[in-house]
């Protein structure tokens, strides 16, 4: 099922300068593999090299904040959308 995934202006150039992409899947992290498979520039900036979602890519989807570890099991619908964006660090 399609899904449309937002990204944020640092990972745009990895998308060939794309705002909003779609991919294929049912759960956060299949969309994340698709849109890795679809887009190879941008599967090092999502997921390390054993392919696990790296902790600071967040994903918004449908205002409920997923994070990497949450990924696997939160399903999508079609037609969803899907805003990646990095997690901040700091104090």
């Amino acid at each position: 099922m399609s899904v449309r995934v937002a990204l944020p202006p640092i990972l745009r150039n990895a998308a060939g300068g794309q705002r909003m992409l779609e991919a294929e899947g049912d759960t956060v992290a299949t969309v994340l593999s698709d849109l890795a498979t679809r887009h190879p520039a941008l599967a090092l900036h999502l997921a390390d090299e054993a392919g696990v979602i790296r902790r600071n890519i967040v994903v918004l989807h449908d205002g409920v904040l997923v994070r990497a570890h949450e990924a696997a099991g939160h399903p999508v619908a079609r037609d969803d959308e899907l805003v990646l964006t990095n997690a901040l660090a700091g104090g």
